[in-house]
């Protein structure tokens, strides 16, 4: 009975071990499908000649075949899973580490339409297979393409700023440097420095200002700015040096961390400008005295000649009167002719103070309502009106920023301007309108981006060839056949200088005997 016993406990024990086997592979298969590293257990498939063609998968866990895009590996061969697969470096790099016992780690790129992923692959030889492990290494290899990425961009940007960055290590006493450092001292990449680097490059002037920042750096890790002249071999630096510091969780300061940037162009700049300015200002002085000294001898000068022409002007009419019986009907008329002409002279003389004393009046701009002005204007000018039987159409125009006083010349010119130059025997129709436009890129007198209001106005008289448009503005200019109209050729020159002030323009158009069109384009803008 003992030995049957004994003979019935063999198969006990042997139905214990497989269970113990199976619950140890199950473990192991837990253990393996729970890393974070994708696993796999290959096995080479040969041909006649015993040369490896393919692999054959025994073994995946989880992550492995996440990794890989399989639901299923097990039992299947690596071309069948992998189409290609044989004729790239990877497989290769398989069988090296299967033939030559040699582990195998390298980096691979996983780029197709589903993915663009990066994994670290290790191979191993384990009997007769190899065993696989695979680690997602994309978020690394994205952080890494970023940093150098944003490397180069500081690089870039330290070139074409012409500065440098820098930090010193307050614990390892270690004085870093970036390639813009080395590009402003004129060293070679990567020599070993010091902060005391700023002592030995310093201009003695300046050896109080690099001691400071040396002991800010290495002494007492405070912020700093300063600007700093350093010497290469008789050339000259100005350097503009900001630093800041680095603190750790516990609030203590770890790292000072610096920017040095090359602003020697800057202040070559600044004290030409410094110079010119002193220049300007001087030249400006002297043209204020001038100014002065011209505004009085204009005021006086034309007092003075408007009275001398209103003298000349009273002697000639006490001749034409009372020497009149005297005189041969010759003498009169010459008379009368230097009368006007004396009235042309005061006529002109007015123009011109007229002009000049836009200079001084300068122009205070508000939001103006210009109907009010224009009806101010045309009450003005009534007996002007009816005397041409002319009419006057003024469409509504909205409100605009202008200087009232200035827009009320403006307007009073371009309307003396319709009624003078009228055609003989038709009465004069003068339209004043409005109309707006968003931005007048296309025209040279104007600014990009902007908008304007244009005040337009027209007339039926004489009107001008388009080809003496721009000489219409320009100071005592009159039309070829226009001199025998009354008048000193300043009048649309003031509303050029008008609109001028204004920031805006004024253009024409026209066509002989078929009148005129004036616009006068303001900034919709104060």
């Amino acid at each position: 009975m003992a030995v049957n016993k004994k003979k019935g406990s063999i198969p006990d024990q042997s139905h214990a071990h497989e269970h113990e086997i199976t619950g140890s592979n199950n473990l192991l298969q837990s253990v393996i499908n729970a890393s974070l590293t994708g696993i796999a257990y290959l096995k080479p498939t040969r041909n006649g000649s015993q040369q490896i063609i393919d692999f054959e998968c025994v073994f995946a866990s989880n992550k492995g075949m996440l990794d890989a895009g399989c639901n299923d590996m097990v039992g299947k061969r690596y071309s069948e899973l992998f189409p290609g697969i044989t004729e790239k470096e990877i497989f290769r790099k398989y069988i090296k580490a299967l033939e030559d016992n040699s582990v195998q780690d390298f980096e691979l790129h996983d780029k197709n339409e589903r993915s663009d992923s990066w994994f670290r692959v290790t191979t191993v030889k384990l009997g007769d297979g190899i065993v696989v492990s695979s680690e997602d290494i994309t978020a690394r290899k994205k952080a890494e393409k970023e940093l150098v990425a944003q490397h180069n961009i500081l690089k870039q940007a330290e070139e074409l700023a012409e500065a440098g960055s820098w930090e010193y290590d307050i614990n390892t006493k270690e004085f870093l440097w970036s390639d813009g450092m080395y590009r402003l001292f004129q060293m070679k990449k990567n020599t070993p420095v010091e902060p005391s680097v700023y002592l030995k490059y310093s201009i003695e002037k300046d050896l109080a200002i690099a001691q400071k920042i040396v002991d800010d750096i290495e002494k007492n890790f405070h912020p700093f700015e300063e600007t700093l002249r350093i010497n290469f071999n008789g050339t000259v630096k100005t350097l503009k040096i900001k630093a800041a510091t680095l603190k750790n969780e516990d609030e203590q300061i770890e790292k000072v961390l610096g920017v040095d940037v090359d602003i020697t162009a800057a202040k070559q700049s600044e004290e030409k400008i410094m110079e010119l300015n002193k220049s300007l200002s001087v030249i400006n002085n002297e043209l204020r005295s001038l100014n002065a000294e011209l505004k009085s001898f204009n005021s006086i000068t034309a007092n003075n000649y408007s009275e001398a022409l209103r003298q000349v002007y009273i002697n000639l009419e006490a001749i034409v009167t009372n020497e009149a019986r005297t005189l041969s009907d010759s003498s009169r008329a010459n008379l009368r002719r230097a009368q006007s002409a004396i009235q042309k002279m005061k006529l002109l003389t007015n123009d011109i103070t007229n002009y000049l004393q836009l200079y001084d009046i300068g122009i205070k701009k508000e939001l103006i309502n210009p109907n009010h002005i224009i009806e101010s204007v045309l009450s003005g000018m009534n007996g002007k009106i009816e005397e041409a039987n002319a009419s006057v159409n003024l469409a509504e125009l909205p409100s605009l920023p202008a200087d009232p006083i200035l827009f009320s010349r403006l307007i009073t010119n371009l309307i003396d301007n319709a009624v003078k130059f009228r055609k003989p025997d038709v009465d004069p129709i003068i339209k004043i309108h409005h109309s707006r436009a968003e931005e007048l890129d296309a025209m040279p007198k104007a600014v990009n981006n902007t908008g304007y209001i244009i005040v337009t106005v027209s007339d039926n008289g004489i009107g001008f060839q388009q080809k003496e448009m721009d000489k219409m503005f320009e100071l005592f200019h009159q039309l070829p056949d226009q001199g025998k109209y009354k008048g000193s050729g300043m009048g649309l020159a003031i509303c050029k200088k008008i609109m001028e002030m204004h920031g805006g323009f004024i253009e024409a158009e026209g066509e002989r005997a078929r009148g005129a069109s004036l616009q006068c384009y303001f900034p919709a803008y104060f």
